[in-house]
């Protein structure tokens, strides 16, 4: 038995369940309304369950259309979204790229409103609490914040940088954006019906404000007098001065006519890329506490939503296995061999972009999105199989410059043998 004497005793314990969730944010409850459909009893932990959702969470849609989830499940999702949008645009170098996908955003408060709706109508409970401390048992953990839960298993989905979890490795690269959103009413600015996914241009005189860490532009048109523009250093591991963001920002608004707009809200983004993934143990991770976040695009939700269901099948059809047996195999079912292998592939462009400076990240996506369009798509979903990504990687570096292909591998001298194996494997597949 394991030494837990500060654990209070059975008729002090608040709530029992199977599985326990800490952390009230997307991932947390996707998870809880994932569980409760396969008739799992859920307790649900968060410090401030009203805390509303301030981030714009958006996605391809071709990444949850056709995806096989459970119709229920699939369509509480697509019955979420504010805005659709049918193609994306990328300025690089003088040159504007188009992407013909449906590009949506999520209604983040009738989002939230609805997983919780269907978490409590299917029996779950959501408790306002702090978890300080988790302790397994032989046979069940317990958790303790102002009150004792106990479950079979835990899962935490607090966020990046939880206390709650064991890691060894590297920090992670930062994804760090300033955004603004625009009241365009007395504005002669006339609103695109497309996305500016990322823009690199600057005018020639404010490059050099622009230089290290590089940023981008996203435009994001929310209605016919409205529209959400964001600067965005898309990884970096250097520490940012919001001022210097807030001044970039001013720079477009101003080449955009849009420096007189009344600003009806910000938004500070910080979010962590890369690093290392929690050490595989008893206590479970979800969403972004367990590096779902792509290690190149910073997107994260559909990670979460793609995965719940897969995760909590396996532990359905495991639940009669030993409790340690039972997370121990559990986390195959966070993280695909598959899904491991190409994380590794994408941190070798995390890497690479965090020692670019303007010219060198306009140059490698210059290169990158001369890739076909179902190669870029697959590799900036996450989706991907290895050998798309590899391919991916691969296109990139053949369209690449040789200052480009110089850099690529100058910057990517810590993952050597992963970039050397991945260019030569698939150059020789192509061969074949």
């Amino acid at each position: 038995m394991h030494e837990h004497s500060q654990i209070k005793s059975k008729h002090d314990v608040y709530c029992i369940s199977d599985v326990q969730i800490i952390g009230g944010g997307p991932a947390g409850l996707i998870l809880a309304y994932a569980c409760l459909l396969k008739g799992f009893k859920v307790c649900l932990v968060d410090e401030s369950i009203s805390r509303g959702w301030h981030q714009n969470y958006c996605f391809w849609n071709n990444e949850l259309d056709g995806s096989g989830l459970q119709k229920e499940y699939q369509n509480l999702f697509m019955n979420s979204i504010c805005q659709k949008w049918d193609q994306a645009t990328v300025h690089i170098g003088g040159k504007v790229v188009t992407i013909n996908a449906s590009y949506s955003k999520f209604d983040n408060t009738a989002l939230k409103r609805r997983l919780i709706e269907q978490i409590q109508q299917l029996g779950g409970h959501i408790f306002e609490d702090s978890i300080e401390k988790i302790e397994h048992l032989d046979d069940y953990s317990m958790t303790v914040g102002q009150r004792c839960y106990q479950s079979k298993v835990v899962v935490v989905a607090t966020g990046a940088g939880t206390n709650l979890l064991s890691h060894k490795g590297g920090d992670p690269g930062l994804q760090i954006a300033y955004g603004q959103h625009l009241d365009l009413r007395a504005s002669p600015y006339t609103v695109s019906s497309t996305v500016g996914f990322m823009n690199f241009d600057v005018e020639k005189q404010h490059r050099h404000l622009f230089q290290y860490p590089p940023s981008f532009l996203y435009t994001l048109p929310t209605s016919g007098d409205s529209v959400f523009l964001e600067e965005t250093i898309l990884v970096t591991k250097e520490g940012v001065d919001w001022d210097m963001l807030k001044e970039r920002l001013d720079i477009r608004k101003r080449g955009m006519n849009l420096q007189n707009c009344g600003v009806l809200d910000e938004e500070f983004c910080v979010i962590p890329m890369g690093g290392s993934l929690p050490e595989f143990e008893r206590t479970l991770a979800f969403g972004a506490s367990a590096g779902f976040v792509h290690p190149v695009t910073g997107f994260q939700m559909i990670r979460s939503i793609r995965t719940a269901p897969r995760f909590v099948q396996y532990l359905r059809d495991n639940w009669h296995r030993d409790v340690d047996e039972l997370c121990e195999h559990a986390w195959d079912s966070i993280w695909s061999s598959n899904e491991l292998l190409n994380r590794r592939l994408y941190m070798i462009g995390l890497d690479v972009l965090t020692q670019c400076n303007l010219e060198e990240t306009q140059s490698f996506f210059d290169a990158f999105f001369k890739n076909t369009d179902s190669n870029r798509s697959a590799f900036l979903s996450g989706w991907a199989s290895t050998s798309e990504v590899q391919s991916t990687m691969w296109q990139t570096f053949r369209h690449a410059n040789w200052g480009t292909k110089s850099l690529i591998v100058r910057h990517s001298k810590g993952h050597l043998d992963t970039l050397c194996k991945s260019l030569l494997g698939t150059a020789a597949l192509e061969h074949v």
